[in-house]
């Protein structure tokens, strides 16, 4: 994340009532409105099974953040379910 952040990626979102919220300005988006960019699964350094989805993000107001989901049983299907919804971005790598 540290790396995201160097490129100026710094908004952070959440999910509620099936809307993608950044978490800074409260501003929602529906997936409709998102993109994902690219997305970096992690592992817990001292439990491999315990796992983490990292998505980039872009809205259609421009703006880039990050949503994180926990991989596994210990998945937050509102978050599974809205990244279903959204579509991936064409031809554009981090």
């Amino acid at each position: 994340m540290s790396r995201l952040r160097d490129q100026g990626i710094k908004e952070e979102y959440m999910i509620r009532n099936e809307n993608l919220i950044n978490q800074q300005t409260k501003r929602q988006f529906t997936p409709e409105e998102v993109s994902i960019k690219k997305q970096y699964r992690f592992e817990g350094e001292s439990n491999p099974s315990d796992m983490s989805i990292l998505y980039l993000l872009e809205t259609n107001s421009g703006e880039e953040g990050v949503l994180i989901n926990n991989y596994g049983a210990d998945r937050d299907d509102s978050v599974s379910n809205f990244i279903k919804r959204a579509e991936w971005k064409k031809g554009k790598t981090v």
